[in-house]
């Protein structure tokens, strides 16, 4: 998805930071109005299937390597009114509200690839050590339509032979 767009060379074309979520970084794209109209391109979080060659950016650029498209294909746009999302830092307390939100900022996006990370080498680590990764029952106090009269679960084994 597109975070930001500036049109340059009056335009002729846009500069597209795009972020698809497995970085902090984003990539640089650089599309020719040949390419696609510069338009529908530039709104944020407009969603972009992108195709094109990787380069050297100019001298003094702040990014490693950027794309020049050659073929683009936009998936749809961005209502601004349902995904308020700005160039400028999002509050924490501005996401409480806007839930849907939280994955496309860089401190939620952060934290999630660190958890993957975590969990992935703690998985890997009982796996090579011998251990069987088991889903267990999930016992819950839920009484549905009287399913927990069904049978009782005590860690007193005295209690449950008194109950019997």
């Amino acid at each position: 998805w597109v975070k930001t767009g500036r049109v340059a060379d009056k335009g002729a074309l846009v500069f597209l930071e795009l972020n698809d979520g497995s970085g902090p970084k984003n990539l640089q794209v650089v599309v020719k109005s040949e390419v696609h109209a510069i338009d529908e391109l530039k709104s944020t979080g407009t969603c972009v299937v992108v195709e094109g060659t990787l380069k050297a950016p100019p001298e003094g650029a702040t990014q490693v390597v950027e794309m020049h498209a050659t073929k683009i294909l936009h998936v749809g746009p961005c209502d601004a009114a349902k995904y308020p999302i700005a160039k400028k830092k999002i509050s924490l307390e501005f996401l409480r509200e806007k839930i849907h939100l939280r994955t496309r900022t860089n401190t939620i996006a952060a934290i999630a690839r660190i958890r993957s990370a975590l969990s992935y080498a703690t998985h890997s680590f009982f796996n090579k050590n011998g251990f069987l990764y088991v889903h267990t029952p999930l016992i819950t106090q839920s009484d549905c339509e009287g399913a927990g009269e069904m049978f009782q679960v005590t860690t007193l084994l005295g209690a449950a032979d008194e109950a019997a």
